[in-house]
């Protein structure tokens, strides 16, 4: 239950779209609970009054109300659906299609936890096997003051230039929550390099995550650190 109130608190738009199916849900139960009764129930005061003048007129204002609420419930129901659809098809598109994502350190931990106890139990050198690598592109020295276990130190000046090894491997770049830009801009230049030529990949590029809360998001999810030199 964590896990899932930690996912839709950092995706606002996961939050939406959940939020609208549930809602969806309601409305279709109300208008199959309440909605086919009524009429069923109109129908017969209508036979039940035939030639009683006033009962027709009550009957009528009554059907006139119901039927203005079922419009109203079925126009929502319209707009939830197309709402949900459509963000049905942003989240299909970013979480397949698109090459890099931009999400929130306790998302990335709750979809890829598995790989990265991998990686931080077997250190940098274990990124093959774990399918995640940790790009740290902070300084140097805030590196060395602390930083993930098994994460690669490369300053983001140096990042943009540089191809990755990353074939079947999802890569998460991440800086200060301060400097997210500087690890948006390294992400895109990983793909802008990879297609210019500059590295030749056997492989298809793995998905790669920009962390928005950067380091510090990662440290509060509960990843690994410690302190010292780089790997």
């Amino acid at each position: 239950m964590s896990s899932l109130f930690n996912f839709l608190q950092y995706e606002p738009i996961i939050l939406v779209v959940f939020s609208a199916v549930v809602v969806t849900l309601a409305l279709f139960l109300i208008r199959r609970v309440i909605f086919r009764p009524a009429q069923s129930i109109e129908s017969e005061e209508k036979e039940v009054g035939e030639g009683q003048q006033p009962s027709q007129e009550k009957a009528g204002s009554r059907n006139k109300l119901f039927m203005n609420a079922k419009k109203a419930v079925n126009m929502i129901l319209i707009s939830l659906v197309f709402l949900v659809v459509l963000g049905v098809g942003y989240l299909a598109y970013d979480f397949f299609l698109q090459p890099v994502r931009i999400v929130g350190a306790a998302q990335f931990k709750s979809e890829k936890g598995k790989n990265i106890s991998q990686l931080q139990k077997g250190g940098l050198s274990a990124w093959r096997q774990a399918k995640v690598y940790l790009l740290d592109v902070r300084s140097r020295k805030k590196h060395s003051k602390e930083h993930l276990v098994g994460s690669e130190s490369l300053p983001a000046e140096r990042a943009v230039t540089e191809a990755y090894p990353i074939e079947g491997v999802v890569i998460a770049v991440y800086s200060d929550e301060a400097a997210f830009d500087e690890a948006r801009k390294v992400a895109d230049a990983i793909i802008r390099n990879g297609e210019s030529g500059k590295v030749k990949y056997d492989e298809r590029i793995g998905k790669i995550f920009v962390i928005k809360d950067g380091y510090e998001g990662l440290k509060k999810a509960g990843l690994s650190t410690e302190s010292g030199g780089w790997d």
